[in-house]
């Protein structure tokens, strides 16, 4: 059904007091502006959720409101988000987030107690880290001593913390990851082994954790809710784009000198660069002075709402991701996966999870291995020389692509794994 026609009341949980259908508890903590990658996957989750016969009940940040989602009333619960800090002494301020972090969130669940969740219902926690799973442990655990039975948990896990450093040659994964398996043992012994479903969105991240964590992990994929493909290829716009937020994971460090090399060998471009960050670009992109002032680039300053995201991407003939190869190692990336998704062509850096749907016949791209912004520059050359080719393979595979990495296929695993719990 069309995202934009529900009923504004579906999902309301005690609405329809005659009947009780299976509801899913969609804990967004993430969710803070109407224009962030939270609210496009939250889109997601709702449409196929409910396709998958749940009523859906969105848990958002307090700083989002009650704004609704695709018609769908949004409460707004969450004191703390994903990744976020509490202030304190460098010494022990990770640990202070952990530890008051975790008890915010727990106090915080107790707002789904007016709908009542029973054995028949699923919690989901889309983006989990340490704190997320400690906190709903304890809130768990509460209802145990309440006398109340436990939904269905499921919390995906979308990448190594950033406090971690996993090798590949070795294996290894190293840093202080006492917290996050703490969290994860919490919850498992609040919900019983049979209750709860802990995923990733990437196999590899998914047997890491299981080595180092010694806790079962399932893999899922990208969670990306695509719009419908449009008929025919806008007209181009730019060479090519980079979208996202600045930062040193995703080539902030490199990307100015990748710019200038190319537009040097190609004096006739124009390129379009998104910058969904606060404040100057010259806090967060390396040598920003040397491209502030060129004429041949288009600032697209601040979180762009869905449609002109869309428009973005289909005006540029290819998608610049010059992300850290370590990094995205064992997670996906989403502005990787809505090119896919929408046919267009990508330069990336490599070995990476990207670099591995490339070599499994997703998308049109070229890999840049022991990366440089001279062998970046030297990329984007060579989709350029060759853009329809390239576009028309990319446009044939994303139909592929948005099958094996969709939330429509996470929704679906997950709804297998409760069938047989």
């Amino acid at each position: 059904m069309p995202l934009e026609n529900r009923d504004a009341t579906a999902g309301a949980g005690t609405a329809n007091a005659g009947r009780r259908n299976r509801r899913a508890f969609l804990l967004q903590n993430g969710l803070r502006t109407a224009s962030s990658h939270y609210l496009q996957e939250t889109k997601g989750w709702i449409y196929n959720l409910e396709k998958a016969g749940y009523d859906v009940i969105v848990h958002a940040h307090k700083d989002f409101g009650e704004q609704p989602v695709s018609g769908l009333g949004v409460r707004a619960t969450f004191r703390v988000a994903p990744d976020s800090s509490i202030a304190g002494p460098a010494l022990f301020t990770r640990l202070r987030t952990f530890i008051e972090g975790a008890a915010m969130y727990s106090g915080d669940c107790r707002a789904l107690e007016a709908d009542q969740p029973g054995p028949d219902d699923l919690i989901l926690i889309p983006y989990a880290t340490e704190v997320e799973l400690l906190g709903l442990a304890r809130w768990l655990n509460r209802l145990h001593t309440l006398g109340k039975p436990r939904p269905f948990v499921v919390a995906v896990v979308h990448r190594p913390d950033y406090a971690w450093l996993w090798t590949p040659d070795t294996g290894e994964l190293c840093g202080d990851l006492a917290p996050f398996a703490y969290a994860c043992f919490s919850l498992l012994q609040a919900c019983q082994e049979a209750r709860l479903a802990l995923m990733t969105t990437t196999q590899a991240l998914a047997s890491v954790l299981e080595q180092h964590v010694e806790m079962p992990f399932l893999a899922g994929c990208a969670p990306m809710h695509y719009p419908p493909q449009p008929d025919e290829l806008a007209p181009l716009r730019w060479d090519f784009a980079f979208l996202g937020q600045m930062r040193p994971e995703k080539g902030s460090r490199s990307l100015a000198a990748i710019v200038r090399a190319y537009l040097q060998a190609r004096p006739q471009a124009r390129i379009a660069i998104q910058c969904d960050s606060p404040g100057d670009p010259a806090q967060y992109l390396d040598d920003y002075a040397s491209i502030a002032g060129e004429s041949r680039i288009d600032w697209l300053m601040g979180p762009q709402d869905d449609a002109t995201f869309q428009r973005t991407l289909q005006e540029a003939g290819c998608i610049l991701i010059p992300s850290d190869p370590a990094r995205y190692k064992l997670r996906v990336s989403g502005i990787f996966s809505d090119a896919l998704g929408n046919g267009r062509p990508v330069v990336v850096a490599g070995p990476s999870w990207m670099t591995e749907m490339l070599q499994a016949g997703h998308g049109a791209a070229v890999a840049v291995r022991n990366p440089t912004p001279e062998k970046f520059a030297r990329a984007l050359l060579t989709v350029q020389r060759a853009l329809p080719e390239f576009q028309q393979r990319a446009s044939e595979r994303s139909v592929r692509w948005r099958k094996e990495q969709s939330m429509e296929r996470l929704v679906d695993i997950i709804v297998q794994q409760i069938a047989a719990a």
